[in-house]
């Protein structure tokens, strides 16, 4: 998210982890750009790294990422 919410919230948070898209998930991206004439990735790798360099978040949102967490940096507040 790009913002948290709720109570007792840290005024700053660093979540440590990989993001990753599923095979399913680049084969969906993929068939959906192939019917609408939008790019075509080579890979899921490149089609992770693609999605996360949207300049609109709401683009990624709709991107079936996975993410897999290993560790929180900064915990403040």
């Amino acid at each position: 998210p790009l913002k948290l919410h709720g109570e007792n919230t840290p005024a700053r948070l660093e979540v440590r982890g990989e993001v990753f898209l599923p095979q399913a998930g680049f084969e969906k991206i993929n068939e959906d750009a192939r019917r609408t004439g939008g790019k075509v990735f080579a890979n899921p790798r490149n089609a992770a790294a693609g999605s996360l360099r949207q300049l609109d978040p709401r683009i990624t949102a709709k991107r079936p990422l996975t993410f897999f967490c290993y560790g929180v940096g900064v915990l403040e507040g």
